[in-house]
């Protein structure tokens, strides 16, 4: 009977630490997502160039190089984004107007709020205005 116990007892500390586990993995995950989504392009470029020189096994030169063109890339990306925003915008109000159609007063408050956020936080479909410690 002890040795029933014991071994239910491991088998469920082996669980519970799995559980806990994979639920932290999952949270660690997620705002490493959620602050890579938020980082500027620098952040971003940083990243990538270690990721590309470690599996590149990029030499200083390659390296000064193609951080050049990374930024060059993320400037044009910035402009064309720029560029094209309030096109964007203006497809995106219109989609909102459209989905209020179909709504009833106080669901159409509630949209009125969530497109407002959306706007302010660059939420589905919108674009996230650059934060100004974004730019270079």
């Amino acid at each position: 009977m002890n040795k029933l116990k014991v071994c239910i007892g491991i088998t469920l500390v082996f669980i519970l630490g799995a559980l806990v586990g994979s639920v932290g993995t999952q949270i660690y995950i997620k705002h490493r997502i959620v602050q890579f989504a938020e980082s500027g392009p620098s952040e971003k470029t940083a990243f990538f160039m270690k990721r590309l020189s470690h599996k590149l096994k990029l030499n200083k030169d390659q390296q000064i190089e193609i951080k050049r063109i990374l930024y060059q890339s993320q400037e044009r990306i910035r402009d064309f984004r720029q560029k094209h925003l309030p096109e964007i915008e203006k497809i995106m109000d219109h989609t909102f107007a459209l989905m209020k159609e179909k709504l009833d007063d106080k669901q159409k408050q509630k949209l009125d709020e969530i497109h407002e956020d959306f706007k302010r936080h660059g939420g589905p479909g919108f674009p996230r205005h650059p934060h100004p410690r974004h730019h270079r």
